[in-house]
């Protein structure tokens, strides 16, 4: 009879919870959480997820383009190959006018963008002295006056410091600023150090917490 007993309590406790869930009040309210606190919340996180990796996949992809496609200008112009492909005695200055404006707009935007997504980071500030580097780069492929070519390299090298191993003539050839091999080489393996750089960074961005939503 006791066992009975215990079994009988032990349905009617189970019926007792069962009737509680099953109370079309307490099925409201729990349904009530779901559709408006936690699926909102759970849907809102996906998009965020989303928005950031859209952010990062734009802004990397813009990073990459603008400074291979200045580098890349900056090699055409220092090795002359824009001037001996047309007759028009100022397509070397518009290209490097074009490449010039388009390099300084796009750079600054992507500041603004490092500024506004990540603000808990430095990365606004490391790109700022980097783009400076790439435009020192571009500008060096131009017959600048000396003072400015020296300025230009020093900042090159800072940012730079491997850079800082190689001999006094490697660097005054590009002071220099001959049509020679030489020049063409030195110029070449600077824009390999920026490429790589440019890499490095798009690392970093990639790495790193975007917050700025």
């Amino acid at each position: 009879m006791a066992s009975s007993r215990g079994i009988e309590g032990g349905q009617g406790w189970q019926r007792q919870l069962y009737n509680w869930l099953a109370n079309p009040l307490l099925v409201a309210i729990v349904g009530s959480f779901f559709v408006y606190l936690l699926i909102p919340q759970l849907t809102r996180g996906w998009q965020n997820h989303a928005k950031i990796l859209e952010v990062k996949t734009n802004l990397v992809a813009d990073m990459s383009d603008s400074v291979g496609s200045t580098t890349m200008t900056g090699r055409f112009i220092a090795s002359g190959l824009i001037g001996k492909a047309t007759a028009d005695p100022n397509a070397t200055q518009r290209a490097f006018n074009d490449a010039y404006q388009k390099w300084t707009i796009k750079s600054a935007v992507i500041a603004s963008q490092l500024a506004a997504y990540f603000p808990a980071s430095d990365l606004g500030f490391r790109w700022r002295s980097y783009a400076n580097v790439v435009t020192d780069f571009l500008q060096l492929s131009a017959r600048g006056q000396r003072t400015d070519r020296s300025a230009q390299l020093l900042e090159i090298a800072t940012y730079f410091p491997p850079l800082k191993k190689r001999s006094r003539e490697w660097w005054r050839i590009l002071l220099d600023r001959n049509a020679g091999d030489a020049f063409q080489t030195n110029y070449g393996e600077l824009g390999k150090a920026i490429l790589s750089e440019r890499d490095r960074f798009v690392q970093r961005v990639l790495d790193s917490s975007a917050t700025g939503f």
